[in-house]
């Protein structure tokens, strides 16, 4: 499951509570890889198999296309 964002324009709330300070690009890349990685698990418990992926675009379209390559 890609987790596809923009820099300056997060676009996803990671799972959890912690607050996102969306000017540090490591820390929303781990909270990136961290909400790919929840819907992978998701995906697979539900019976598909699904691979996690953090993916940096803009805009976020582009990176749902490269994801989806």
């Amino acid at each position: 499951m890609p987790c596809v964002w923009q820099p300056a324009d997060v676009g996803f709330t990671p799972p959890g509570t912690k607050h996102l300070n969306a000017d540090q690009a490591t820390e929303v890349w781990q909270a990136a890889e961290r909400t790919a990685a929840h819907g992978a698990s998701l995906a697979g418990k539900a019976g598909f198999l699904a691979l996690s992926m953090a993916v940096e675009a803009a805009p976020t379209w582009q990176g749902i296309v490269q994801a989806a390559d």
